[in-house]
């Protein structure tokens, strides 16, 4: 697997969003769509740290920051209204498993309930929730990572999509008795929304969400399927448990070292990286006989051997990359790692 996200591009976003790998199917669909002339393609991928010819790679990887840097490309290339490009992106069967589970529950309202449970299992740091509210119920999308204005615009646009194709698309005529809520005052494109949609949207309203009759709760999906939604469920619910499975632990705290500028993260970053309180990843890591600091200086002696095996660089300079402090400290880790005199 690789991920090619270069430092330096990725400093300041990876402050913000996390490192978690991103849905390749949504990564490529929106590549493909603008991928007619190449000048656009490289133009796409500016800073993402993907090559085009890398895009069909079946082991190509992209973290959340590439996918918020692409998009951030597309809003100053294409404009804000290029979601509605690839519109396909939003249906259910973009979705993966999230869309299964949605699209064959049995009525509308078990629908929005699936979406609720399982939107942070399929998407980290987004989630969902379902709420009573005067005459129905009321389906929210909420981020749950700090990102850029830009970035989030294009989130909760995409999630009302979203939303809209998997719960109102189920309804058919009916859809336009829904009511959309957005956060954002009205774009220039906000006409195009609402076309999509089938219904008006209520611009600043301070929710990203739809409000569903309670009239419309107990219809039935057209694609209800009790073996399909079952299967759905059981899948979500590993992929749930396998994010806090030791083995997975231990790969997500070495992914997260791998693309971290100079190979350390404090373990209370590491932990909001990946959702959790420092306290539980602690508590998490000696239940599974792992030590943090034990992984960051696996790590930092992976990189050294690397470079040193290159030759590319002086040690002082692998040192500095490393992000020791000074040349006997350095000198110190390259003993103890490698019996090795600095």
């Amino acid at each position: 697997m690789r991920s090619g996200l270069a430092v330096s591009e990725a400093r300041d976003m990876t402050a913000t969003i996390d490192l978690h790998v991103a849905p390749m199917s949504c990564f490529r669909l929106v590549t493909r769509r603008f991928s007619s002339d190449d000048s656009l393609l490289r133009a796409v991928l500016d800073g993402v740290g993907v090559e085009p010819e890398e895009v069909e790679d079946p082991g190509l990887e992209v973290t959340y920051a590439q996918l918020m840097r692409e998009f951030e490309n597309l809003n100053r290339l294409v404009g804000e209204h290029w979601l509605l490009e690839v519109r396909e992106l939003c249906s259910a069967t973009a979705q993966g498993a999230l869309g299964l589970v949605v699209s064959t529950a049995p009525t509308v309202g078990a629908a929005a309930q699936a979406f609720a449970r399982y939107l942070n299992v399929y998407t980290p740091y987004q989630q969902a929730s379902v709420s009573r509210r005067p005459g129905g119920i009321l389906l929210r999308h909420t981020p749950t990572r700090t990102m850029s204005s830009g970035a989030r615009r294009r989130i909760d646009e995409m999630l009302l999509m979203v939303m809209g194709e998997m719960i109102a698309g189920m309804l058919g005529a009916r859809r336009t008795e829904i009511r959309f809520e957005h956060p954002w005052i009205e774009p220039a494109h906000g006409s195009q929304i609402e076309a999509a949609l089938g219904a008006p949207v209520r611009w600043g309203a301070g929710v990203n969400a739809i409000l569903v009759p309670d009239g419309l709760l107990a219809v039935r999906s057209p694609l209800a399927d009790p073996a399909l939604h079952q299967a759905a469920i059981e899948r979500l619910e590993q992929a749930r448990r396998a994010t806090t499975a030791p083995a997975t632990l231990r790969v997500r705290l070495n992914r997260l070292l791998a693309r971290s500028e100079t190979g350390r993260l404090s373990i209370g970053d590491a932990a909001n990286s990946l959702g959790l309180s420092q306290r539980t990843l602690t508590r998490r890591l000696a239940d599974a006989g792992l030590n943090y600091r034990d992984m960051v200086d696996s790590e930092l002696k992976r990189r050294a051997r690397r470079w040193l095996d290159l030759g590319t660089l002086s040690r002082a300079e692998i040192g500095e990359r490393l992000g020791f402090s000074d040349a006997g400290s350095f000198g110190r880790a390259l003993r103890r790692w490698f019996k090795m005199q600095a």
